[in-house]
């Protein structure tokens, strides 16, 4: 019942976020990603 689009999207925010408030020190999806 959840769209793509809203899935997509709520990945995305989820994946900001963590990355955002993720410390430097822990870099389990690679920090040179983000950055």
């Amino acid at each position: 019942m959840i769209d793509y689009l809203q899935a997509g999207l709520f990945w995305s925010l989820t994946l900001v976020f963590l990355f955002r408030f993720a410390p430097r020190s822990q870099g389990r999806f690679g920090t040179k990603t983000m950055r």
